[in-house]
């Protein structure tokens, strides 16, 4: 009888044991893996160090295939096209490719970051952080756009570099009837020029063509308007301006801009498309402001058209 006691007595213990070993192994899977994750560095946790990994990346291999750069400490300079916060967290459409013109607005990355920063739309700022991929947004125009993206740990404003702030084109308003004032979408860093040459005296009824008689300014006017015309749209008028910004003269700037290749109707569009995904319009509100850009009326309307308004 006591053995068989003692034999109960013993299996029963056994039996607690073994509960014991499967509830203690089943209640601690997920605590260590908490435990784990809150033992790892965290990114932002020593911006100092941070701020000596991050490297800069070139924007087009990264674009080509931004997974292969998942993980890496980057850091970016560029303009702030858009920036919204809200419950300590931030977003920007960050444009980090600089050319003669101004700021590329093809070349976004979106960047994630938490808190806040008092850097505003247009700022320069600088960036550093991790690379995330990629990420799928939806335009106003319901295009959806996927640029690179990256986690922020720190967002300063400058390029951490003293430097002298280039001179830049003032930016020209217009007052509606409606009260709205628009204003030119860019700004135009002045770039210092060689003396443009005087070109050759024409008559008003003499048609100038491409040919090998161009004047030297003349070809470079040319090659200046599809230099821009390769970064962002322009109406005609407005590449003429742009041009005489660049200080070429106006019968120059003319024949630049006339001998650029340039479907005006596409570039409308282009110029639409880009409003559209900054901000919303209506048709009507779309139309005025490309024709502020020095955009026919018919130009205009092909731009509204071919964003679905």
């Amino acid at each position: 009888m006591k053995n068989k006691t003692a034999l109960i007595v013993g299996g029963v213990i056994v039996f607690i044991i073994i509960l014991a070993i499967i509830g203690g192994s089943g209640s601690n899977n997920n605590p260590t893996q908490i435990t784990s994750s809150n033992d790892q560095p965290s990114l932002c946790s020593d911006i100092a160090s941070l701020k000596n990994q991050a490297t800069t990346v070139n924007f087009k291999e990264l674009d080509k295939n931004p997974d292969s750069f998942k993980g890496k400490i980057a850091k970016f300079t560029g303009q702030v096209l858009q920036i919204q916060e809200a419950d300590n967290y931030g977003v920007i459409r960050l444009a980090v490719t600089k050319e003669s013109y101004g700021w590329s607005i093809d070349d976004i990355v979106y960047v994630e970051y938490q808190n806040h920063t008092d850097a505003v739309e247009d700022d320069v700022v600088t960036v550093y952080g991790q690379l995330t991929g990629s990420k799928t947004y939806e335009s106003q125009a319901h295009f959806n756009i996927t640029v690179p993206s990256m986690t922020a740990c720190a967002v300063e404003k400058g390029t951490g570099v003293t430097q002298t702030p280039p001179t830049t084109k003032p930016t020209t308003q217009k007052t509606t009837s409606a009260g709205q004032t628009k204003t030119q979408s860019t700004q135009q860093p002045v770039t210092p020029t060689a003396p443009t040459p005087t070109p050759a005296p024409q008559t008003d009824n003499q048609n100038i063509s491409p040919t090998s008689n161009e004047t030297v300014s003349q070809k470079n006017a040319v090659k200046k308007a599809i230099s821009y015309l390769g970064y962002s749209a322009f109406s005609h008028d407005g590449l003429v301006a742009q041009l005489e910004y660049e200080q070429f003269s106006h019968a120059d700037a003319v024949y630049g801009a006339d001998n650029s290749g340039a479907n005006w109707n596409e570039q409308a569009a282009k110029k639409a498309k880009s409003y559209m995904e900054y901000t919303a319009f209506s048709r009507g509100s779309l139309i005025e402001q490309l024709k502020y850009e020095n955009f026919t009326q018919e130009q205009a309307e092909y731009g509204a058209n071919s964003v679905g308004l």
